[in-house]
């Protein structure tokens, strides 16, 4: 398992476990730990980011990848909680997470 894989349980494990924090000490301690699972993520997106944007264009696709994370992405996660409860936004998030992780990781194993 490489290191981005490992990044992506430990932040889905996170966010799935915010609903249950009952402090704010808690909330700190499970968004550090989130943010050290998303450390060990964004290095690696953004180089295959950087990747895709030799064959198109490095600054569309870096424009693109910004849109889909700071954009669209609190976007689909406020929809959520304005359809359900707040509490099943985290499983949902952390749910897609690891799911995405592991379609993703069999995708790009099985392209090699």
């Amino acid at each position: 398992m490489k290191l981005q894989e490992i990044g992506c349980f430990i932040a889905g494990a996170g966010v799935c476990t915010v609903p249950f924090a009952d402090s704010l000490l808690q909330l700190v301690e499970l968004f550090a730990l989130v943010g050290i699972g998303e450390a060990l993520i964004w290095p690696t997106l953004r180089a295959i980011a950087i990747q895709e944007g030799h064959q198109y264009s490095q600054g569309s696709m870096m424009g693109i990848f910004d849109i889909a994370v700071i954009l669209i992405g609190p976007l689909l996660a406020g929809s959520l909680m304005d359809m359900l409860v707040l509490r099943y936004v985290f499983y949902i998030i952390s749910v897609d997470l690891i799911l995405s992780t592991l379609v993703g990781t069999f995708l790009i194993t099985r392209g090699k």
